[in-house]
């Protein structure tokens, strides 16, 4: 719905009328306050609940139980990686500690993604340890 709104707010505005041209006669754009009025107004058409399900889809749930990693889109059939809900489930279960983000790097056609988890997670433990020294 943004940049939905942000098209049509656009589109009013060229066909609005006199528009402001340059000395070679090409438009202008709009002016910096009319685009800023135009990102508010955007903003207020987007739903509370398009915010939270925005969220979810990116894993962040602030949820320690899994009850929503099932709407991670990362893990769903048309995410990146479909397998990967059954490697972080099982990762959890084991008791390995999620990497930093900046350590994943999953590739499905890899058949050690599994392990690249797990590389990761040890990764991360051994360079926080390394930062305690």
């Amino acid at each position: 719905p943004f940049k939905q709104v942000i098209q049509n707010l656009h589109d009013d505005w060229l066909h609005a009328g006199v528009l402001p041209r340059t000395a070679g006669g090409n438009l202008k754009a709009p002016d910096m306050l009319v685009y800023l009025s135009w990102v508010c107004e955007a903003w207020d058409a987007v739903s509370p609940e398009i915010i939270k399900r925005s969220f979810l889809t990116c894993g962040i749930t602030g949820s320690v139980d899994a009850e929503a990693d099932d709407q991670i889109h990362m893990f769903s059939e048309r995410g990146p990686c479909p397998a990967g809900r059954a490697i972080f489930d099982q990762k959890k279960a084991a008791g390995v500690p999620a990497p930093p983000p900046s350590a994943i790097h999953i590739d499905e056609s890899d058949a050690e993604t599994s392990d690249s988890l797990s590389d990761a997670a040890s990764s991360s433990d051994s360079s926080d340890d390394s930062s305690d020294e």
